[in-house]
């Protein structure tokens, strides 16, 4: 089963996702991510990349990161997913807006650095939203996992190869 784990930038919020839930290493389950405007806002968001590496590490996850964040969503992309996690409202709103899903989105409540709530006053700041943002995104994760266990069952025992997308995994803000 493949998770598809989008946010806008594809540097923080939708990276460590993948990195903490390849991590995991749960059986059947891969991870891959990707970003909405990701490469409009490349070389905005490229000075904060090795800040993000040094949160993964900080956390035991790095070994587990995309080697270069930064992939821009494409319908391609987007089709590839079993399981298409938006972190929030925001991306889900982008997500329906330039592209065309082909099944349910999971959709997370996981605000970004610089979206209301979390505008960082400096740089410590800054670092505090960091450890947020990681605890947040960790937390749905595990709760992503545990609601996908039933699905990869029924895969495993033979019901046709696909997830049923319905109930507790499309469930928003889980």
């Amino acid at each position: 089963m493949l998770v598809h784990v989008i946010c806008r930038g594809n540097v923080l919020r939708s990276v460590i996702a993948e990195a903490y839930l390849n991590a995991l290493r749960t059986p059947g389950i891969t991870v891959m991510s990707s970003g909405t405007v990701a490469d409009m806002h490349h070389d905005r968001n490229a000075p904060n990349v090795p800040r993000i590496r040094e949160l993964l590490r900080r956390h035991g996850v790095a070994e587990f990161a995309k080697p270069v964040p930064g992939e821009q969503l494409t319908q391609r992309r987007l089709d590839t997913g079993d399981v298409t996690v938006c972190v929030n409202q925001i991306v889900h709103e982008e997500v329906c807006s330039l592209f065309a899903p082909s099944g349910p989105l999971v959709v997370w409540d996981v605000a970004d650095i610089g979206e209301a709530g979390r505008i960082p006053s400096d740089e410590r700041d800054f670092d505090r939203y960091l450890e947020l943002v990681y605890a947040e995104i960790t937390r749905h994760a595990d709760v992503l996992v545990a609601e996908l266990a039933p699905a990869r069952e029924r895969i495993e025992g033979g019901r046709g190869g696909q997830p049923d997308r319905s109930g507790n995994i499309a469930r928003r803000g889980s």
